[in-house]
């Protein structure tokens, strides 16, 4: 063959070749929507997944007192920013509580709000003593 008709040989399994990629890629892109839309259906699946899981771990917490207790503890700072007013909170809350799960969650949030402020050192080990020895 001449070298012409090499080129309009080739150009045309260029051609095929370039058809059969166009092909491919749109195949590609609708398989892609496809996996996308099957994806987000995924992902709202978990989502609810997720919220229901949610719902549950905080009906277990309000069933449970002792939870619900240590929850509220854990949550005081959301309530009150300033670290003194915490501190004055949980020392209103001890002598109060009568559980004692509630009563440790409290010692620990105690002697973790007298290490952050200017607190002396005693009151804090106080707490981590009472702790460790379950005193009350």
């Amino acid at each position: 063959m001449k070298r012409r008709n090499w080129i309009l040989v080739l150009s045309a399994a260029s051609a095929v070749t370039l058809g059969v990629v166009f092909v491919r890629a749109a195949t590609a892109r609708a398989e892609s929507l496809e996996e996308q839309q099957a994806n987000l259906m995924v992902s709202h699946i978990n989502l609810y997944r997720n919220m229901l899981g949610l719902i549950q771990d905080f009906r277990a917490i309000a069933e449970d007192a002792s939870a619900s207790g240590v929850t509220a503890v854990l949550s005081v700072e959301d309530h009150l920013p300033r670290k003194a007013d915490q501190v004055a909170f949980m020392e209103r809350m001890l002598p109060n509580a009568k559980d004692e799960v509630i009563r440790r969650a409290i010692r620990i949030k105690l002697a973790e709000l007298y290490k952050d402020t200017d607190a002396p050192a005693e009151k804090g080990i106080a707490q981590l003593e009472a702790l460790i020895t379950g005193g009350s």
